[in-house]
């Protein structure tokens, strides 16, 4: 007869425990891997919390500025101060005329 799945599997199994049981360093470096891929995973999904986070926050400073800036009324332009006469001033001669830095 033919082995089922369940016996493949176990039959698999033991045999991939066994080469681990002789490669100790293969065994280490399989955990570390698995464990960097369940860091960088939970990583990633604390950055789009975290962005998410940040998004909803300036959408809603963006919504509070825009309400503020809707009730704000737009003065007419017009000029309050006084027209500006000329001055009467003399300009200032140097007493020496500049030297060349060499």
């Amino acid at each position: 007869m033919n082995p089922g799945v369940t016996e493949e599997v176990g039959s698999t199994a033991r045999s991939v425990i066994h080469v681990l049981e002789s490669q100790p360093l293969s065994l280490a470096m399989i955990i570390s891997n698995f464990a960097l891929l369940a860091f960088l995973w939970y990583t990633g999904a604390e950055n789009n919390k975290q962005r998410a986070e940040l998004g909803r926050a300036i959408f809603q400073e963006h919504k509070e500025t825009r309400e503020l800036l809707a009730k704000c009324i737009v003065p007419e332009h017009k000029t309050f101060l006084p027209k500006a006469e000329p001055m009467n001033v003399k300009p200032v001669e140097p007493d020496e005329p500049h030297k060349a830095i060499d």
